[in-house]
């Protein structure tokens, strides 16, 4: 039976296999970038391994424009992107899985949101059905909301998805957009999540909770560097699902140790995720081992991070 005291002793002695082996929560994940670098290139030949840094979002999206659109021309490549993911997810021993469905893809199923779903479905009950997962609605700050609403609700009414995601470029529009959205999902009972405060300020953290009744932020680094604001999420328990490698790869944080000690130490409720696993080549088991052997946290501060994204709000 795996246990606390398995996972702190898998931390002490560096055993990453061990730490596979260990629950795991993956709130922050985005699906067809969230899959296995190894499983990809045995199904497809393609070698996705980052050479160097990316410059924030704008790189990355360069990298992926030339890396990785070409595995998903079709519908069958966009599928095996998915599976991928959930092979990540079990492999790196994923207990519960919020991975983001982006509303976009439905296109490649006709505008067919059900069909979209029944194939995710399917690909969840044939690589991972030891996984509790709980899909989730990404919706593409950059896509205009009189378009995003009707399809939102297409998916909504599926009746497949727990929670609903806001990302990309967030100085693209103002979270206020979205706001009838996020109330149309909120009445169905879905988690209200949204990526800000990567790129953006503590402040934008604030107005996004308010406006959109955040319960969870995606990343939310920059509350660390206010006081004011981190007092703020504590004291509504807003949790931030934060992600050390990819923040560290996009140039938003500078290393390990930071912000992600500086937040929990001012009693931010945190969880560790792998944001895009599929570009940055970091699993959970090795951004825990590396938040424990940069010194940044005990083995006992890392389990309860752990325990925090495994008792997340339904």
């Amino acid at each position: 039976m795996i246990t606390t005291r398995s996972f702190v002793s898998f931390l002490e002695s560096g055993d990453i296999s061990g730490l596979r082996s260990v629950p795991k929560s993956d709130l922050h994940n985005h699906g067809i970038y969230g899959g296995n670098q190894d499983y990809i290139r045995r199904k497809t030949g393609a070698h996705l391994k980052l050479e160097s840094s990316l410059n924030g979002l704008t790189g990355m999206a360069g990298w992926c424009d030339t890396h990785l659109k070409p595995l998903y021309r079709d519908v069958e490549g966009l599928l095996l992107l998915f599976e991928s993911a959930f092979i990540q997810a079990a492999e790196d021993g994923v207990t519960r899985l919020e991975m983001s469905l982006d509303s976009k893809y439905a296109g490649f199923f006709g505008g067919n949101c059900q069909g979209y779903v029944d194939a995710i479905r399917k690909l969840h009950q044939e690589f991972a059905p030891q996984i509790d997962f709980r899909p989730e609605i990404g919706i593409n700050r950059c896509l205009p909301t009189a378009e995003l609403y009707p399809a939102v609700k297409k998916f909504i009414d599926t009746g497949y998805f727990k929670s609903i995601d806001l990302y990309g470029d967030e100085f693209a529009r103002l979270v206020e957009n979205f706001k009838e959205i996020y109330r149309m999902a909120g009445e169905k009972g879905l988690k209200l999540k949204a990526h800000v405060g990567e790129a953006g300020t503590a402040e934008d953290i604030v107005r996004a909770v308010e406006v959109l009744n955040l319960t969870e932020i995606q990343h939310g680094i920059a509350a660390a560097t206010s006081e004011k604001v981190m007092d703020f999420l504590a004291e509504r328990s807003v949790q931030l699902n934060i992600c050390p490698e990819s923040n560290i790869t996009l140039g938003y944080s500078s290393d390990y140790t930071t912000p992600a000690r500086i937040l929990f130490d001012n009693g931010v409720r945190i969880t560790i995720n792998t944001d895009d696993c599929l570009i940055f080549g970091k699993g959970l088991s090795e951004q825990y081992l590396k938040l424990y052997q940069s010194g940044t946290f005990s083995a006992a501060d890392l389990d309860s991070i752990r325990l925090n994204g495994l008792n997340s709000r339904q």
